[in-house]
């Protein structure tokens, strides 16, 4: 995330939380993006005719910045409005286990197609302009969607907030929220060592980079597979019970993995993607199982709901943690 990204976002939660519409307050944001994403798309792969390095470099710029307003626009409400569709929390799980599906299958179309489309033709830069129109539909169509037909449940009666920085303050004074704005530091953490130090893992240590793609290309396949798994636990034992098994199964993968050496099995390797994509997976979709718990115990708390806060502030710290870590990782390699 930029630094633009950095303090955008949390501002958002604020904008969001504080907007009063006959449509609610997360849904005129989904029929904003979805032309946002329609012309941020085209503008980031569109190519224009000019060799000036300054005419390009501001053009660059400018779709990257664009792009990065339009996707926090939209991204900050559509975290928020899983804790406002149903007051349910087994429906909540439900509707996230499918949000989540989806998002993992979007995924691997993305890991597969654009390049195809791209070489249908001649022209590289007219395959990567109709390639982002492609593109630029399938996300945004969505967001159309989820305007007309999405509803909030959960009803706000408290008045706008005159904002103050101490807004953001507000969460962490909350014990509850502090413990989960750790466990879903550490949560993604996993996530962010595994996927950084893979590579260079893989690449020159066990001189097997050239199958990078098919272990990653597992571990989504496997923690896509494990969403409805993690669902259905969540609703039989709870979420501390399964974020507790799905982390034990995350540690177990890693350790595994610290034994593989070039001499291992080929199928080892594999095998050991499959355990950290059950695991990972596991412990992410809880991560935002709890989203909408999280914005229940604070409504109780302030006596205001404000989701997108809470997301702005948690993605925020997730934000910086991770730029630490990564970092620090760099260093220690």
């Amino acid at each position: 995330m930029s630094i633009f990204g950095l303090f955008a976002v949390p501002l958002m939660g604020f904008i969001t939380d504080n907007t009063r519409s006959r449509f609610g307050r997360r849904r005129p944001y989904f029929l904003a993006g979805f032309f946002g994403i329609l012309a941020s798309f085209f503008l980031m792969w569109n190519t224009i005719a000019s060799t000036n390095q300054l005419i390009l470099f501001v053009y660059v710029l400018f779709s990257q910045l664009f792009y990065s307003i339009i996707n926090i626009m939209i991204s900050v409400p559509y975290n928020a409005i899983n804790a406002e569709i149903s007051e349910d929390p087994k429906e909540r799980n439900h509707a996230t286990g499918v949000r989540m599906i989806i998002s993992q299958v979007s995924s691997l179309i993305c890991a597969l197609l654009p390049l195809e489309v791209i070489k249908l033709f001649a022209n590289p830069a007219n395959g990567y302009r109709v390639m982002a129109l492609v593109f630029g539909l399938f996300f945004a169509v969505p967001f159309l969607l989820m305007f007309l037909f999405n509803k909030e449940a959960v009803q706000v009666t408290t008045e706008r907030m005159t904002f103050k920085l101490q807004e953001y303050i507000k969460p962490l004074k909350i014990r509850l929220f502090r413990n989960f704005a750790i466990l879903n530091m550490l949560t993604f953490a996993i996530n962010a060592i595994i996927s950084t130090i893979l590579a260079y893992y893989m690449k020159y240590y066990l001189h097997r980079y050239g199958e990078m793609t098919y272990i990653l290309g597992t571990m989504l396949i496997v923690q896509t597979v494990t969403i409805p798994l993690v669902v259905k636990m969540t609703d039989l034992i709870g979420r501390p019970r399964s974020y507790r098994l799905f982390s034990t199964v995350s540690l177990a993968g890693l350790a595994v993995l610290a034994f593989v050496s070039p001499a291992s099995p080929g199928w080892l390797l594999y095998v050991v993607a499959v355990i950290l994509g059950t695991g990972i997976g596991g412990i992410i979709v809880l991560m935002y199982t709890m989203y909408p718990d999280i914005t229940d115990v604070g409504e109780f708390k302030t006596k205001e709901r404000s989701a997108g806060i809470y997301n702005g502030v948690i993605a925020f710290i997730r934000a910086v943690s991770g730029a630490i870590l990564g970092y620090a990782i760099t260093l220690v390699i």
